[in-house]
């Protein structure tokens, strides 16, 4: 059987187990965001973060030490790690503190911040960014990011640059992981506030793909659901309505959510709204998903990853494929983006392909 064959269906693919934890943030109102140009202000001051930017609860230090690299990036594109380890909740009153490297090129990261990130917005090159999953940490997902970075290169055209971001977000392995895994899908919803901020900010004529693995399509569906209106854990952002709406894409693979999060009224229910295309990679065969109802008590839904888009949702601007045979029952990541004819699939989602 081909491995890029197309259909919609209802068999899909797979992630970590996870499950909702509990309890819930309390609510944050929604507050207008700061403009491009305190936020840039902000980014290049030396001072620390304000209070607000700072963990509600005492948290590990965001890293001091540079990550590891050992890939090159093309002369003609951007290679640019951004994290979010070690920051706690917030509250939407200020511009995140998040950690900014840039590629140098050679193998190696530089320092950068959000100023510098924003000054390299190009209409002419689109913007993709990858989000991982879950038991990560940083220089894993530096070199898992960087692998992918290669096998897209390996496909696009040579004269496509494009600017590839590797998300990076705390989901380290621990003593407890079924816990941890509960903490990581809750961790996610805050995440999704971080990647829609940042996104927000950049030049809406830049075209934006995102690619979220596991837990990580649970982080880009809900970046997309705030960035088209909704609200997500008591935050939104602030819209303007007048504006360029960007171009935006999504690839999910082996989509760690509910099978009908992407449905109207549901927690990422803006999302198909505001792209252009969606990707799902699904294996319905995954053995780990498959328990997926069992650990999600109160609802006991599927998971998106494993059944595919249930409930109402337009699906004229989603394509599914099934990859259980090219993928088979295990949850790699290997599996996914070491096979060149899934990531053909991805490339038109990142805006990629040979017709761009």
């Amino acid at each position: 059987m081909p491995l890029d064959f197309r259909r919609h269906t209802q068999v899909c693919g797979s992630a970590f187990i996870i499950v909702a934890l509990a309890t819930t943030f309390a609510p944050w109102p929604a507050v207008a965001a700061p403009s491009p140009e305190a936020v840039k202000a902000e980014a290049s001051s030396p001072a620390a973060p304000d209070a607000a930017s700072r963990p509600a609860a005492p948290v590990a230090a965001v890293e001091s030490t540079t990550p590891a690299n050992c890939h090159a990036i093309r002369a003609h594109d951007q290679g640019w790690l951004i994290s979010t380890r070690g920051l706690g909740c917030h509250d939407g009153s200020s511009a995140p503190a998040l950690r900014f490297w840039q590629s140098n090129g050679s193998g190696g990261w530089t320092d950068s911040n959000l100023a510098a990130f924003l000054a390299a917005d190009d209409p002419a090159m689109p913007t993709d960014f990858y989000v991982h999953g879950n038991f990560e940490d940083l220089d894993e997902t530096s070199q898992r990011g960087l692998t992918l970075y290669e096998r897209l290169v390996a496909q696009a055209p040579d004269s496509r640059p494009f600017r590839f971001v590797i998300w990076s977000w705390p989901t380290d392995r621990g003593k407890h992981p079924l816990q941890l895994t509960r903490e990581h899908a809750h961790r996610a919803d805050v995440e999704a506030y971080y990647l829609g901020w940042l996104i927000e900010h950049v030049d809406r004529r830049v075209p934006v793909g995102l690619i979220g693995y596991s837990l990580g399509s649970r982080v880009v569906t809900g970046a997309l659901h705030l960035l088209g209106g909704g609200q997500l854990i008591g935050l939104s952002l602030v819209l303007d309505a007048k504006a360029v709406h960007p171009s935006v894409r999504a690839v999910l693979v082996a989509a760690a959510e509910d099978c009908d999060w992407l449905s109207p009224g549901r927690p990422n229910g803006e999302a198909v709204g505001l792209v252009e295309k969606m990707l799902l990679l699904n294996n319905g065969c995954d053995s780990v998903l498959k328990r997926y109802p069992h650990l999600e008590r109160c609802s006991r839904a599927e998971a998106l990853g494993y059944v595919g888009v249930c409930g109402p949702v337009d699906m004229q601007k989603i394509v599914q494929i099934d990859v259980c045979c090219a993928v088979g029952t295990v949850h790699e990541w290997s599996r996914y983006f070491y096979n060149d004819s899934l990531i053909a699939d991805m490339l038109p989602c990142l805006f990629l392909d040979a017709a761009h």
